[in-house]
């Protein structure tokens, strides 16, 4: 249109068309108008489509094109008598027009496509017609598919952020923390209801009382409340011997590399605690693995051409706070002035105790076969293993590197704990109830040498009882130290594995400070700085500690 009318007002058209414009514009205005009417009508009502049938449609359809015939008819009519020149402006002028009304007409058909769509689905609400059943359960297995991948994103991130959490309190030196849940096995009289089922969060199963969340966590569902523990590891009912030694390898070969290593395990009785450290004949437990990869240790071609070694072990049980020696004359011989001391590299020891030196791990495996505890090697008269007393094991290496002839030392101790059960006092013997408060008061001192630790209190009282000075290396100390926690899965142990949760939650947070020992000068120095001993008399070159 635009082109049209400055067609119209240019002087030489203008002349050109004196004679025939009147009976022009009159056709062209009657054109325009008719094609105006047709947009500006559909316009005002769009929605008339919905309502026109298709014979009305058709009948519309064919009327338009009769128009536009006779438009063409009465253009053609126009430009007979013109000069060429003359049809030539107003071909031009006619292209402008007639392309901005195929441009209208696009938008129309467009319109009429929107319009028809908009029907469409204005009829199947009108109809309040269903999805279909197919179409439904196709979205909603979509769903549900996202939603589970969701899961497992966020569940593997959450495993991720515990393990770099784990890595950095390793790097901070804290104690590491393992938890082993028990396998459930009905002791004789124990009826099946007092069972709590333990499973994993991929069985589905949510009614149990303890739970393994998942490697990191330990969830406890009790007296309608819930609680999670995270620690360095957790294994569940189904984990093996050989799983759990894994996860303590790395400390094999850090007592190899001059560092002093401590693995303590705590539970109640029946937990499952000493057979995890020690294990049995056919289910052998941390200390035979220890025994075998130390050895391939020590043994490698790249290790014996630059040193040479020698081990020793060391076997101590505490009983009624009398330190028994139980390497010495089979363990019958109960000797009350072994003295506990600090060594000059930092090293808690007990010099008058026997070691046995171990050239091989054939040798190591025959020695601990002896303190198996399903074994009957031993009188009936020795307190092996009984669970009202605390075992100790160390294992002492001596590394001389052969070039230089520097020596480091390295030291690795399995400290089994008795029962952490709360006593029952009425009905006990004397000797009974002696035993009991013997228990109570060093597991006592041991929680009392924790909170000194975590409130970094300038004194911590590890002289209290002999087992805390046998552990004074390892809390607080120069040890690269782990605690086993062993969980009994029953309702009837829920108050006592809840006790020894929260017991392991505050020893995890416990710092030491792990240094190499490769001078007796730098093990001093280490010693007094990682666990605040004054210094020691002139002339001394060891730090005596009191037996009380």
């Amino acid at each position: 249109m635009e082109a049209l009318a400055k067609s119209s007002t240019d002087p030489m058209i203008i002349s050109s068309l004196l004679m025939n414009s009147s009976q022009k514009w009159n056709i062209s205005s009657e054109i325009s108008s008719k094609h105006s009417r047709k947009i500006y009508n559909f316009k005002d009502n769009p929605y008339r489509l919905f309502h026109v049938d298709e014979d009305e449609t058709k009948e519309k359809e064919e009327e338009d094109i009769g128009e536009d015939d006779e438009d063409k008819s009465l253009m053609e009519s126009i430009f007979i008598n013109k000069s060429s020149k003359d049809v030539q402006d107003d071909d031009d002028a006619m292209n402008d027009y007639q392309q901005e009304i195929q441009a209208k007409l696009k938008e129309i058909k467009a319109y009429k496509y929107l319009l028809k769509q908009s029907n469409t689905e204005l009829e199947m609400l009108k109809s309040n017609k269903p999805l279909n059943i197919d179409q439904t359960l196709y979205i909603d297995k979509e769903k549900l598919a996202e939603n589970e991948l969701l899961k497992i994103n966020y569940h593997n991130e959450m495993l991720l952020r515990k393990k770099y959490h784990n890595l950095i309190e390793n790097m901070k030196g804290n104690i590491r923390i393992y938890c082993r849940l028990r396998p459930v096995n009905l002791t004789p009289g124990e009826k099946d209801t007092t069972t709590a089922s333990v499973t994993t969060i991929q069985n589905g199963k949510y009614d149990t009382k303890v739970l393994a969340l998942d490697q990191y966590t330990v969830l406890i569902k009790y007296n309608h409340t819930s609680r999670n523990y995270n620690f360095n590891r957790v294994f569940d009912q189904t984990s093996t011997q050989d799983e759990i030694f894994e996860e303590i390898k790395p400390l094999v070969q850090s007592s190899v590399d001059g560092y002093n290593v401590c693995i303590i395990g705590y539970g109640e009785t029946g937990s499952g605690k000493t057979t995890t450290l020690f294990g049995g004949k056919d289910n052998l437990g941390l200390l035979p693995h220890v025994g075998d990869y130390l050895f391939e240790l020590v043994n490698k071609p790249t290790f014996t051409e630059k040193y040479k070694s020698s081990i020793s072990l060391m076997l101590l049980q505490l009983y009624n706070d009398r330190l028994i020696d139980v390497f010495n004359k089979n363990g019958e011989n109960i000797q009350e002035d072994l003295e506990i001391i600090m060594n000059d590299n930092g090293i808690v020891d007990v010099p008058k105790a026997t070691r046995l030196s171990v050239n091989d791990a054939s040798m190591f495996r025959q020695i601990v076969e002896q303190i198996i505890p399903i074994n009957k090697t031993f009188p009936k008269s020795k307190i092996l293993h009984s669970s009202k007393s605390h075992l100790i094991l160390s294992i002492f290496l001596n590394i001389t590197n052969k070039i230089n002839q520097e020596s480091y030392y390295g030291k690795f101790s399995i400290i089994d704990l008795a029962g952490s059960e709360q006593p029952v006092r009425r009905g006990l013997t004397a000797e009974q109830l002696k035993e009991v408060n013997f228990i109570s008061s060093t597991l006592s001192t041991l929680g009392d040498v924790v909170s000194a630790l975590l409130t970094s209190q300038n004194y911590v009282p590890y002289q209290n009882s002999k087992l805390t000075q046998l552990m004074q290396d390892s809390l607080g100390g120069n040890s690269k130290s782990a605690m086993i926690i062993t969980i009994n899965p029953t309702i009837t142990s829920m108050s006592e594995t809840i006790n020894s949760l929260n017991y392991a939650t505050r020893v995890k947070l416990v710092q030491n400070k792990p240094q190499r020992i490769s001078s007796i000068s730098r093990g001093i120095k280490a010693t007094r700085s990682s666990i605040n001993l004054q210094p020691p008399p002139t002339g001394s070159i060891k730090r005596k500690i009191t037996n009380k």
